[in-house]
């Protein structure tokens, strides 16, 4: 079943919790959680796991703060989320969908900040396109 056919029927849909609670409770503090697919990726699949067997049917890749802005600059933005919703895909087992989870830039938009709209629209873009290239079957829009 794809995630169109899905959203039509009228049960409730369960989505996964927090991982960022979930790897600082694993001792993951003061690092990066994107860099964590590629340094920590048996952590992550085990968060998405423990999700999909409390009975999630959406599970969110950790690519909350994938983006250039967030992420240090040894790791890109195709990188981070890639690994991020392979993780989340292996995890799922065919048996739930997965969500590139997109958080905010870190940045205010002018004029309350310095980040220009087209800047942050073009920020937004390059994390979904990464997403969607990686096969991500939604866009979970958070905070």
């Amino acid at each position: 079943m794809n995630f169109r056919e899905r959203l039509k029927d009228p049960k409730i849909l369960l989505l996964d919790g927090a991982m960022g609670t979930q790897l600082m409770a694993a001792g993951e503090t003061g690092v990066c959680p994107e860099a964590l697919n590629l340094t920590r990726p048996e952590l992550v699949r085990s968060i998405h796991a423990r999700y999909l067997e409390s009975g999630a049917e959406v599970l969110y890749a950790n690519t909350f703060g994938a983006n250039e802005k967030k992420l240090p600059p040894e790791l890109s933005v195709e990188e981070a989320v890639t690994a991020g919703v392979r993780l989340c895909r292996e995890a799922a087992k065919e048996r739930a969908f997965v969500a590139l989870d997109l958080g905010p830039i870190g940045e205010l938009l002018a004029p309350m900040g310095s980040l220009e709209f087209e800047e942050a629209v073009r920020i937004f873009a390059r994390t979904v396109r990464a997403g969607a290239a990686a096969g991500c079957d939604l866009v979970a829009v958070e905070t």
